[in-house]
């Protein structure tokens, strides 16, 4: 008679930590995080603006809103965008055409960064393996 047993099983693949790679909903987790830690509604809506700022980059430069897709070069490329390309005021339609100018100031750019450093607090929570910055 055969015997049917199999003994214990050895694993011989290794499995890796599970983390989500799409912006949107790391970013809805980091809202999450945030909100649970008691950041003003001030607060949180400058991170919503500013990722909006982001995702409307990455869009119009054809970039795919993964963490993996996001890169040093990406961030600097962005950085130079809002300092020689950004257009203030560019779609609303109560400002004159004067104040419509291109380039942001460098302390806007600077609190645009500060936001854009979700990615170490989702390392830090084990929501994400990929640092932005």
């Amino acid at each position: 008679m055969a015997d049917k047993r199999t003994g214990k099983r050895v694993k011989n693949l290794r499995t890796l930590r599970k983390t989500a790679h799409n912006l949107d909903s790391l970013f809805l987790s980091f809202k999450t995080i945030k909100r649970a830690e008691g950041r003003a509604a001030g607060k949180l809506n400058q991170y919503e603006d500013n990722y909006g700022y982001f995702i409307e980059y990455l869009d119009r430069h054809d970039i795919k809103r993964s963490v993996k897709e996001i890169t040093r070069d990406t961030i600097r490329g962005y950085i130079v965008y809002m300092h020689d390309k950004w257009v203030k005021f560019e779609d609303h339609k109560f400002k004159p055409e004067d104040s419509m100018t291109v380039g942001l100031s460098p302390s806007t750019i600077i609190v645009c960064i500060i936001s854009y450093k979700i990615g170490n607090k989702l390392v830090r929570t084990n929501l994400c393996s990929h640092r932005l910055m």
